[in-house]
């Protein structure tokens, strides 16, 4: 206990810019005016360049190992950098499982009621919520396959850097080292 609290007290007593480096920074797409599509991590930018490594998440250590792998990319070999997102199949399922749900429930339950002889049921509420239910679960059903392909049709990405950006120092923001290179970084430059 009294280690987590030294250890606790170590963290919170270094510099800021300490704690900032080596964040992780998140996937990029950088797509290269030849059309070259690459994915992986922007590890610094500076003034006209930016230093880009394939694989994403690596710690500082095996970016040292792996550092053949860092490439230097010129601001002017670049068309467009983005971030890519992801699927929104959940959201989509959700709104068509609502959505038909309750269209599905309205439309069953105006449907006209039959009554047979002896029925309990004069006013046919009970046929009319059944046909409520067995609508409610059809559309539901339906709704949510339709929402599972359009949510899955539709991929988010934020353009970053591209034809209408073109602030190049607005990636340093994406960049695992923003401030300042550490040294193995300036070597490979």
């Amino acid at each position: 206990m009294l280690t987590r609290v030294v250890l606790g007290f170590m963290l919170l007593s270094l510099p800021v810019g300490v704690q900032i480096q080596g964040v992780d920074a998140p996937e990029v797409q950088v797509t290269l005016r030849t059309g070259e599509k690459r994915s992986g991590e922007i590890l610094s930018v500076q003034e006209h360049s930016m230093l880009f490594h394939p694989k994403h998440g690596l710690s500082e250590r095996d970016v040292v190992l792996t550092k053949e792998l860092v490439e230097v990319i010129d601001a002017d070999r670049i068309q467009e950098v983005t971030l890519p997102g992801g699927a929104n199949v959940g959201s989509g399922i959700a709104v068509g499982l609502g959505l038909g749900c309750i269209i599905g429930y309205l439309i069953g339950e105006s449907q006209p009621v039959s009554k047979p002889q002896g029925c309990t049921d004069p006013t046919g509420e009970q046929q009319r919520w059944d046909n409520g239910l067995k609508g409610g679960c059809i559309g539901g059903t339906a709704g949510s396959l339709v929402g599972a392909a359009v949510g899955n049709s539709i991929k988010d990405r934020i353009v970053v850097f591209g034809q209408y950006k073109r602030d190049f120092r607005a990636l340093k923001g994406l960049a695992r080292y923003p401030e300042e290179e550490p040294d193995f970084l300036e070597m490979i430059r």
